[in-house]
C-alpha cells in the first residue's frame, strides 16, 4: 500500500505524468468533439388514465391500474413494433432498429405520466419523430387495452406536452466532453506516476535510508548530467552540490567525533557497480583539499576499478606491497596535484579471501596510520563477497555507499545491520546517483561556503596533543587495546535548499 508520504514524493518527482494526461485526454477529447456529427432531441409528455370512471373510489382504482401498466408502456415505447410504424406512417429509411433505438421513455415519479425523448440529427426531424412516437404509442395502446367485445379501450393516453423543438444540440458539449476527457487524463497520469510508489522497493529517498539504518544518509551525491570518463574531479568544482556534500561529510568525520576522529574510513558498497571506488575518490580529495594527509587505498582486489576512474596509469600497488615485489613508498603514486597519495589494487594475482592476505592488508593501513591524518580505503563490495568485513577489526568505521533507485531496501538494511555488528561499526549511509530534479524536490542539496584554495601541509593539519606521560596512551596515531571506538556519527537533516 502506497503511504501518503510516499505518494506525495511520487506526485512531485514525476508531475509530467499528471499534465501530460491532462494534455492527452484533451486532445483526445477535442478530436471526439471535432469528429462527432450533432444531436438533436426533443420531449413530450403524455398522461396515462383509465376510462369510464365515475365516482371517487373507481378513480382511485383507476389511477392505480395505469401506475401499474406504466412500466409496460415504457416497454412498449422502446420496441421494434412501435418504431416499426413510426417507419410506415412516415415513410423513413431506417430500420425499426435503429428508430427503437433512438427512442427513450420513463415514467415520472409518483405520477401517471409518461416522458418521452427521442433524439435526431436535425432538431426538425427530431421533433417529428417524437410526435409521431406519441401519435402511434396512443394507438398501439388503445389496441392493446381494447378488452374482446368492447368498443373503447379501457386505457386513454392524453398528450399533456407537445414534443418541443430545441436548436441546441444534446451532443457533443464541449464543456462537458473536455472536462471529462482533462479529468480522466489527469486520473491516469497520477495512476501513471504512483506506480513506481506502489511497486518501490528500492531506496530512494532520505526516509528509506532512514528506515533501513535508523539514521538518514550523512551525504547525497547528485547524478553527474555530464559524466567525465575516468575523472571525478569535474563535479567536484567548489560551487558543485557534490562538494558541498563532501565539505560537510569531511566536517563529520573530522570533528564529528572529538578528540578520536576516525583515522581508517573503509567505503563499501552494497552492490557492486555503486560507484564506491568514486566516492572513495571524493572524499579523499575533499579531505586533502581540507589540509588533511591522505592516503587512498583500493582493497579491492577481485575487480578494481580504482586506477580507471582516476585515470592511473599502470602501477604496482596494494598485490606487490603483500606480495613483497614492491616497497610501500614506490607503490605510492601523488594524485590531484600531489594532495594525496594512491595505493591502487597492484599488478599481482593475490586471493583476497586468504588470511595471509586479510592479514597483510590489516598490518599494511596499520603502517599507514603513521604517514597520514586519515587513511581512506576503497572496499569490495558487500553483496557478493564480505572481503570489507574482515577490515573491521583494523578501520575506525565504515561508510556505506547506496545507490539511488537501485540499491533495495532489504539490501541496505542487511548490509548496514552487518557492519554495525563489526568492531569499528558503520558510521553511516552515503546516498549517490541521486538525480538533479529528485535531490530539489525532496531538498536534499546542502548549501555550503565552498573552500578556499588550500596546499596540502607537509605537516598535520590539527596536530594530536601529547597525551600526559604515566596515563598508557601513546602520542602514535597506531590502535591501542582499549581505545575509545568510534561510534556512529550523528545524522544532520539537510537544509532546505
Amino acid at each position: 500500500m502506497v503511504q501518503l508520504a510516499d505518494a506525495r514524493r511520487a506526485l512531485r518527482a514525476r508531475w509530467v505524468f499528471p499534465v501530460l494526461g491532462v494534455l492527452i485526454g484533451l486532445a483526445v477529447a477535442a478530436l471526439v468533439l471535432w469528429r462527432a456529427s450533432p444531436t438533436y432531441s426533443s420531449t413530450t409528455r403524455v398522461f396515462v388514465s383509465a376510462t369510464e370512471v365515475s365516482d371517487l373510489p373507481e378513480a382511485h382504482a383507476a389511477e392505480l391500474f395505469a401506475t401499474q401498466r406504466l412500466a409496460s408502456y415504457v416497454q412498449l415505447l422502446g420496441s421494434e413494433r412501435l418504431a416499426r410504424g413510426v417507419v410506415e406512417d412516415l415513410d423513413l429509411d431506417e430500420t425499426p432498429a435503429d428508430v427503437a433505438s433512438r427512442i427513450r421513455a420513463a415514467a415520472v415519479p409518483d405520477t401517471v405520466v409518461l416522458e418521452i425523448t427521442v433524439t435526431d440529427r436535425t432538431a426538425e426531424r427530431a421533433q417529428q419523430l417524437a410526435d409521431a412516437v406519441t401519435t402511434e404509442f396512443t394507438d398501439q395502446v388503445a389496441t392493446v387495452e381494447q378488452p374482446p367485445g368492447v368498443v373503447d379501450s379501457a386505457v386513454q393516453v392524453t398528450t399533456i406536452e407537445p414534443a418541443t423543438f430545441d436548436s441546441r444540440p444534446i451532443s457533443p458539449a464541449p464543456a462537458r466532453d473536455l472536462s471529462l476527457g482533462g479529468g480522466l487524463g489527469l486520473l491516469l497520469g497520477a495512476l501513471w506516476a504512483l506506480l513506481p510508489a506502489r511497486g518501490r522497493r528500492t531506496v530512494s529517498s532520505a526516509d528509506d535510508v532512514l528506515a533501513a539504518t535508523g539514521s538518514r544518509p550523512l551525504a547525497v551525491l547528485v547524478e553527474d548530467a555530464t559524466p567525465t570518463r575516468g575523472s571525478v574531479l569535474p563535479s567536484l568544482g567548489p560551487d558543485s552540490p557534490d562538494a558541498a556534500a563532501l565539505r560537510r561529510l569531511r566536517a563529520h568525520l573530522r570533528f564529528g567525533h572529538g578528540d578520536t576522529p576516525p583515522q581508517v574510513v573503509v567505503v563499501a558498497g552494497v552492490l557492486a557497480g555503486e560507484d564506491r571506488s568514486a566516492l572513495a575518490a571524493r572524499l579523499a580529495l575533499s579531505l586533502a583539499q581540507g589540509g588533511h594527509r591522505v592516503v587512498l587505498v583500493e582493497a579491492d582486489l577481485r575487480s578494481p576499478d580504482l586506477a580507471r576512474t582516476l585515470a592511473l596509469p599502470g602501477h604496482a600497488g596494494l598485490s606487490d606491497v603483500l606480495a613483497g615485489t614492491s616497497d610501500l613508498d614506490s607503490a605510492l603514486q601523488p594524485w590531484a596535484d600531489g594532495s594525496l597519495e594512491v595505493l591502487t589494487a597492484g599488478s599481482t594475482p593475490l586471493d583476497p579471501s586468504t588470511q595471509a592476505t586479510t592479514d597483510g592488508t590489516a598490518a599494511l593501513l596499520t603502517r599507514l596510520r603513521n604517514r597520514a591524518d586519515v587513511v581512506v580505503v576503497d572496499a569490495a563490495p558487500l553483496g557478493p563477497v564480505p572481503d570489507a568485513v574482515a577490515l573491521g577489526d583494523v578501520a575506525d568505521g565504515f561508510l556505506l555507499a547506496s545507490r539511488f533507485g537501485v540499491t533495495s531496501q532489504e539490501q541496505l538494511t542487511g548490509a548496514a545491520a552487518m557492519l554495525a555488528d563489526t568492531a569499528a561499526g558503520l558510521l553511516g549511509v552515503v546516498l549517490t546517483h541521486v538525480p538533479r530534479r529528485a535531490a530539489r524536490i525532496q531538498r536534499m542539496l546542502v548549501p555550503y561556503v565552498a573552500d578556499r584554495a588550500v596546499t596540502p601541509a607537509a605537516t598535520l593539519a590539527h596536530p594530536r596533543p601529547t597525551p600526559p606521560e604515566g596515563t598508557g596512551q601513546s602520542a602514535g596515531p597506531g590502535r591501542q587495546a582499549g581505545r575509545d571506538r568510534v561510534g556512529r556519527l550523528p545524522a544532520v537533516s539537510p537544509e532546505p535548499s
